[in-house]
């Protein structure tokens, strides 16, 4: 039952927010502190930041991953991946893809 399936994914998406969220909430409060604990006073200057954005990115992450893992399920995959085949062209100019592309290079007639 696709309807169901889905249902339960959604909810053990939000259910994994939750849980992940309020877990590293109090982590990014406190990170300085945990920081200092951890590794004394040779604190790097950009550490704290880059852990609550870590903490950030993964939180997100849980809200994608059952998303993900249902979609590859029901064979569906051209609808949620994103195709490579512009960069691999672009003689994999991964750094210039977060840029926008011109339609040509888009086609599918390459």
């Amino acid at each position: 039952d696709k309807q169901r399936a889905w249902t339960l994914t959604f909810s053990i998406s939000k259910i994994s927010f939750i849980v992940f969220f309020m877990m590293s909430l109090p982590v990014c409060f406190e990170i300085r502190y945990i920081l200092k604990l951890w590794l004394g006073d040779d604190v790097p200057e950009y550490a704290g930041i880059f852990i609550i954005l870590t903490l950030l990115t993964n939180t997100f992450g849980t809200l994608v991953s059952p998303v993900s893992a249902i979609i590859h399920a029901t064979g569906k995959m051209k609808f949620y991946q994103v195709d490579c085949r512009p960069l691999i062209r672009q003689h994999g100019s991964f750094h210039c893809m977060t840029m926008q592309m011109p339609g040509a290079i888009l086609s599918p007639s390459r």
